[in-house]
């Protein structure tokens, strides 16, 4: 009786410790998910600025001259290795690694706007929420540089909004300036990126 007893016991001492394993594996997943996605974030903005940095480098030279014309500069970029880490040319776009946004560079000459930019689309996913963050914060960064901010939601049409300006563009005016957007303007930018309807963020220099 006195060895059934003992087995017994240590049975329910083993149960516990395997729940217990169970409990900080689970745990221990889910910090480490968190981490991992945390560091791709990191390393999303580096590669958001970097490419920003860059197409403000050479903007000068990117300048079309055909009226009503938009010119795209993806595998320009890319010939030229001007693509940061973590960032691809599928043919067409330009692709981050880290979350699969894509991305168009160009230019486009109008009678009396002239302007070139970068557009980062958001299509229909839940889970860029944070990304489009990411990108704000980004370019709140290089608002000295930039001209504007916005965002299109597509529906039946395209509907732009936002509108916030570079701090060379705002200054003594009722114009919202890219350096003072708040986390409420930005929670409000990117609530429809990640809807069912998605929209694209247009990043903006002249």
């Amino acid at each position: 009786m006195r060895k059934v007893c003992e087995l017994g016991r240590s049975m329910v001492e083993m149960l516990g410790v395997l729940a217990i394993i169970g409990v900080l594996s689970v745990g221990g997943i889910a910090g480490y998910s968190k981490a991992m996605r945390t560091h791709k974030l990191n390393q999303h903005a580096v590669a958001v600025n970097s490419l920003i940095n860059n197409m403000l480098y050479i903007k000068d030279k990117l300048k079309s001259t055909d009226i009503g014309k938009t010119v795209y500069y993806d595998e320009l970029f890319y010939k030229a290795g001007l693509l940061p880490d973590g960032m691809i040319y599928n043919g067409y776009t330009i692709v981050d690694i880290y979350f699969n946004v894509t991305m168009r560079t160009y230019y486009n000459r109008e009678e009396n706007n002239d302007y070139g930019g970068i557009t980062f689309n958001f299509e229909e996913r839940l889970d860029l929420a944070d990304v489009c963050k990411n990108i704000i914060f980004t370019v709140k960064e290089n608002a000295d540089s930039l001209w504007l901010l916005e965002k299109s939601s597509r529906t039946d049409t395209i509907h732009y909004q936002g509108h916030i300006y570079g701090n060379n563009y705002c200054n003594g005016t009722s114009k919202k300036c890219i350096s003072a957007i708040t986390l409420n303007d930005i929670e409000d930018l990117c609530s429809s990126c990640v809807d069912s309807t998605g929209c694209q963020l247009h990043m903006l220099w002249k």
